[in-house]
């Protein structure tokens, strides 16, 4: 924002003409006064995600002014010439309304945005008589957002003696776990997912791309396609859309959330850092029904996350409408078995960090008591201003950096914001909203699960066959065909190097692997597990059923890429 201020002897500005492509039948009054501070707001698109802040600065920088030039007169007059980028109408009324509520103690009269003016302006002489300033309201923070306080549950006091309170003051714990303490302190710095993702042959990067953008490998496609796989069936009975990337901050519903959630705009749209301003435009639309709630939107989308490296990411979420706060508590037991469900199935270990509001607590301290005790070990709780009444964010440790696992909030502001409403006989109430991000991103995922090692189902290549020589490739293809027709992703290593030197290339990345050599018992193998150097033999149906037990799939997900890894193109260096 460029803010212009004017000490006046007097001051008028006559709408006469419209900025839109219509002519209206009727123009707004002229606005006028002597004595006054002339305030020329230039509003830039920018302004749209910080709006609370920006007016704040906005008002703040004008009762400076007002008090030192002894007026408590203000006229507010928008002048989109002052910026390169200015705002749309809608951005521009909010943020003349806030400085207005700024400076509710004040004689503020305010020129309606959307038109070309007819201004007179006789100014003082003084030297203080006019100022410029341009505000960020990066300087100034909404006085109404309060303080939080950190407690943390499933803990002793400091002096070891077990407390009868469910919350100890972080303070006064006996000691606070690693992955947790960045981020109370608010230190937790963006994730090197890329680092990882890479060093596992999962993506390789791409110096063309914006954002950290990365580019994905077969092996890389084939574990997303897993976890995607198993997401689409957790949540098979919700309905799935896709929405839009791009956002328009004229739009109200999209210029409130996000001034809300405090996203970044970036020209005339923002990108979305979540799922959730597509899936709540489309309860708007939809024909939503008290006897057909809860009702759920499900979509594996992109999205971009500057706490991330990369911050251009794919985000698997859920948005759950329900009749009121008594049942999206329901719906948020029900997600968390779901996680809990997850956490074992894909090998992670979350820690919880619960967020409530002070008023939720008061009334659902038996609640939320129940919700902590289902946790392993402690569970960091933040309490007071914070933006949703209740929140439980999941984060875990992936070499030195922690990263977000997915969340679960209940959101009342949201469906209100979008104007999402519900039929219930003659009422027509606005429904609360669950949100679901059932394992965050699914970079910070495969990143999670590929440190510590890779679960079977979940492995790109499942079992790779090593012929000794080429003559045992049309042997290899058979087995392959056998393991392939169950379910199973195998590969051939047949490039021209020693039988140990594609063994090397294996134990860290396929969990089971066959020498065939030209000594075999008809088509029975023998298998070494990756993990623990053990052989056996086995045949070739034995160890798809084996592979085929351990898998939480209702469909297998196939290889990608040739069979033969001879005929793979190497891009980037992966494999």
């Amino acid at each position: 924002m460029r803010l212009l201020a004017v000490h006046a002897d007097a001051l008028s500005c006559e709408p006469v003409h419209s900025r839109g492509d219509v002519e209206p039948e009727e123009y707004p009054d002229p606005v006028s006064a002597d004595g006054c501070i002339g305030a020329f707001v230039g509003v830039e698109t920018g302004d749209g995600g910080r709006l609370g802040s920006v007016a704040t600065a906005a008002a703040a920088e004008l009762r400076g002014a007002s008090d030192q030039l002894n007026t408590d007169t203000v006229v507010l007059v928008p002048t989109p010439h002052l910026v390169d980028d200015p705002a749309g109408r809608g951005v521009v009324t909010d943020v003349l309304d806030g400085i207005r509520v700024g400076l509710s103690d004040r004689d503020v009269r305010s020129v309606p945005a959307g038109w070309h003016l007819e201004c007179e302006l006789r100014t003082k002489g003084h030297p203080h008589a006019v100022r410029s300033r341009r505000l960020t309201g990066e300087d100034h923070v909404d006085e109404a957002a309060g303080e939080t306080r950190w407690f943390l549950a499933g803990d002793t006091s400091a002096d070891g003696r077990e407390t009868d309170d469910l919350l100890v003051p972080i303070e006064n714990a006996t000691a606070v776990p690693a992955v947790l303490d960045g981020i109370v302190r608010g230190e937790r710095r963006p994730a090197r997912l890329d680092e990882i993702l890479i060093a596992h042959g999962i993506t390789t990067s791409d110096e063309g791309a914006t954002g950290g953008g990365l580019r994905w490998t077969p092996r890389g496609l084939t574990m997303r396609a897993c976890i995607r796989a198993l997401l689409d069936e957790r949540f098979v009975d919700a309905t799935p859309v896709r929405t839009p990337v791009r956002l328009d901050p004229a739009t109200a519903a999209i210029r409130k959330h996000v001034a809300a959630a405090g996203w970044a705009v970036e020209g005339a749209s923002v990108t979305r850092r979540a799922l959730c301003p597509g899936h709540l435009s489309a309860f708007a639309d939809a024909d939503l029904d008290a006897d057909a709630l809860p009702a759920a939107l499900w979509e594996v989308g992109e999205c971009e996350r500057p706490d991330s490296v990369p911050q251009k990411v794919t985000l698997p979420e859920a948005h759950t409408a329900t009749t009121d706060l008594d049942a999206a508590l329901t719906v948020v037991e029900e997600r968390l078995a779901l996680l809990d469900d997850l956490d074992s199935t894909l090998g992670i270990d979350r820690v919880p960090v619960v967020r409530v509001t002070d008023e939720f607590y008061a009334a659902h301290e038996q609640w939320i008591e129940g919700v902590v005790g289902r946790f392993e070990g402690p569970v960091a709780v933040e309490r007071g201003a914070v933006e949703h009444p209740f929140s439980v964010a999941f984060f875990a440790s992936v070499g030195d950096d922690v990263v977000e696992l997915g969340w679960l909030r209940v959101d009342v502001d949201g469906p209100a914001r979008f104007g999402v409403e519900y039929a219930d006989g003659t009422r027509r109430p606005t429904p609360v909203v669950v949100h679901t991000a059932p394992v965050g991103t699914v970079e910070a995922l495969a990143a999670t699960v590929l440190d510590p090692g890779v679960p079977t189902w979940l492995a790109p290549t499942q079992v790779r066959l090593l012929p000794i020589d080429q003559g045992q490739v049309a042997r290899c293809r058979r087995v392959a065909a056998t393991l392939s027709g169950a379910g199973v992703r195998v590969d051939i290593d047949d490039r021209a190097r020693t039988v140990g030197e594609r063994i090397a290339a294996v134990t860290d990345r396929v969990p089971y692997y066959a020498v065939i050599g030209d000594r075999g018992d008809g088509e029975r193998l023998r298998v070494t597990d990756s993990e623990t150097g053990a052989t056996e033999e086995t045949t070739p149906a034995a160890l798809a059923e084996r592979i085929g037990a351990s898998t939480p799939l209702d469909r297998p997900v196939s290889r990608r890429g040739p069979l033969c890894l001879s005929d793979r193109l190497v891009v980037g260096g992966s494999e």
